[in-house]
């Protein structure tokens, strides 16, 4: 089976402390669909190899001031 997306998110520095329990969420199959075909082992734990990766762009990068940080999929943020 190749590598699968079952997440993607962007998010501003206050909506980022949700993360946590977003992540927990993307291993609920009745919220994420994709997470069924995950198999896991006798104990409930999921197998395979998760990648996970932040990366920080600076607000002065920010491509559209107006709405938000411009990068920012799932918050409102206009701190930036």
């Amino acid at each position: 089976m190749q590598n699968k997306v079952i997440f993607r998110t962007v998010e501003s520095g206050e909506s980022i402390c949700d993360l946590p329990e977003r992540i927990s969420e993307v291993f609920d199959g009745d919220m994420n669909p994709l997470a069924r075909n995950i198999p896991i082992d006798e104990h409930g734990i999921h197998q395979g190899c998760f990648t996970v990766v932040v990366t920080w762009t600076p607000p002065d990068t920010d491509t559209n001031s107006d709405t938000g940080c411009g990068n920012c999929v799932t918050c409102s943020c206009k701190s930036h």
